[in-house]
């Protein structure tokens, strides 16, 4: 694959960023299902790319970056982790929520602001270190389409079921603090009403400095709509813009 088509290469960078990907987000990336089983075929048998695992739940296929798949991403300036996914790695609690935030991720590409987004394992290789309570992703946006304009970054939080309140309201008291004030928004796309409720009930128990900073989605209206089309409410339940001020 020497002249790897863009989609081809972000499929790798998908999988690298997030540690394993399986066909349905490789889908999105490549357009429809039979394209994608044709460039995993590609990647593990005329390539050796990608390697698969059996995640022992549905999909029943995960697929992660082999060495070769490193390196090419590697050559090509794309690599941006410092470690490969592994199976013995691999969780099954965390494996809806590994997959909803590439689904979101995907999803919130189709903003015209959005510029980049950098997952845990990104993050991690460019800073070194973690704090405890992070968010899943941080996305870089622009302020506007001018060619001139400034960058700012929001967090990105994929709930799929309510937590225990005391940890909700310990997580939005840390998302207050200086360690996230470079975040101007934390965009939260939920699984339903009742996990958007909880986390608003810990806002208003955390009596936060800046409860505004927060954005609340659903999943399913996100992939279903889409980025610009989809109800985005605030802490307070109002219908609002994506970040503060838009």
């Amino acid at each position: 694959m020497n002249n790897m088509t863009e989609k081809n290469r972000k499929v790798l960078q998908v999988i690298g960023e997030h540690g394993y990907a399986t066909y349905k987000e490789i889908q999105i990336i490549t357009g429809t299902k039979r394209q994608a089983f044709r460039v995993i075929d590609s990647m593990i048998n005329a390539h050796k790319f990608i390697e698969s695992f059996d995640t022992g739940l549905m999909p029943s296929k995960g697929y992660y970056l082999t060495k070769k798949g490193e390196d090419i991403l590697a050559g090509s300036g794309a690599l941006r982790v410092c470690s490969l996914f592994k199976p013995c790695d691999f969780g099954p609690s965390e494996f809806y929520h590994n997959l909803s935030i590439i689904h979101s991720r995907l999803a919130l590409e189709k903003h015209p602001y959005f510029l980049d987004l950098e997952t845990t394992r990104v993050i991690l290789a460019r800073r070194g270190d973690l704090p405890e309570l992070k968010p899943d992703a941080e996305i870089i946006f622009r302020e506007n389409l001018t060619p001139e304009t400034r960058t700012f970054r929001a967090g990105l939080e994929v709930e799929l079921r309510p937590k225990w309140h005391q940890r909700n309201i310990r997580k939005m008291n840390k998302f207050d603090t200086s360690t996230f004030s470079h975040l101007q928004n934390i965009i939260w796309v939920c699984s339903d009403n009742v996990t958007v409720e909880a986390l608003c009930r810990a806002i208003k128990a955390g009596r936060l400095f800046d409860p505004g900073k927060h954005r609340f989605l659903l999943l399913n209206d996100l992939l279903d709509k889409g980025v610009l089309e989809c109800r985005v409410t605030d802490w307070q339940g109002n219908e609002c813009g994506l970040f503060e001020g838009r």
